[in-house]
């Protein structure tokens, strides 16, 4: 699932062969060991379990850098006379489609369309992945921006059990009397998960 505001290349809306066994092959190194593929940081991956790591960002406060300051807008004498918004540095965005989120354990902004004050406030989402932080174009070679690699975020209806299939707090719960499949009647066990699953 994208979360930034471009359009998806044609081999993510059709995976080709290719495409799918690079996947596989990334994911396999990783597990072995082999850290991320073309990793922009020496970080271990992050895996979150919830939203609370990303504020809400009002696109006319001030963008802050890696470091967490404000980005000064000075005079002809070097005097700083106020300070670049966040709506200022991305002056093509679509922020009533996209909103921002500041993520200050990367120092790092991320971008959003699920039209939510909370970066995955979509109370269905299960899980999501971002892989690309969002820096202004054409920037300030002065000025740095947070970056990071991708990460993934578990939400918090993912821990949750529903009234359907994949709903067993324990898989163990399928397999009490009351609870077990009959022959050809409703879900079978194997379309059964326990939250270890998550």
């Amino acid at each position: 699932m994208s979360f930034h505001r471009r359009s998806s290349p044609p081999s993510l809306l059709e995976p080709s062969a290719d495409h799918n066994t690079n996947r596989l092959n990334a994911v396999s190194r990783f597990l072995a060991g082999g850290g991320l593929e073309e990793a922009k940081t020496s970080e271990s991956p992050y895996i979150f379990c919830e939203d609370s790591f990303a504020t809400y960002a009002n696109p006319q406060q001030p963008m802050l850098d890696s470091r967490g300051n404000s980005i000064p807008v000075k005079d002809k004498d070097g005097n700083v006379v106020g300070y670049k918004t966040i709506e200022e540095l991305f002056p093509f965005w679509d922020f009533s489609a996209s909103t921002p989120f500041w993520v200050g354990h990367f120092q790092a902004y991320l971008f959003d369309s699920n039209g939510f004050p909370t970066l995955y406030g979509r109370p269905t989402l299960q899980a999501a992945t971002k892989t690309t932080p969002r820096i202004p174009d054409g920037s300030d070679p002065d000025i740095t921006y947070g970056i990071f690699d991708p990460f993934i975020v578990l939400c918090p209806p993912s821990f949750e059990a529903t009234d359907g299939a994949h709903s067993a707090n324990a898989l163990n719960d399928a397999l009490t009397y009351d609870g077990y499949p009959t022959a050809g009647v409703g879900p079978q066990l194997d379309k059964y998960a326990p939250y270890s699953a998550t």
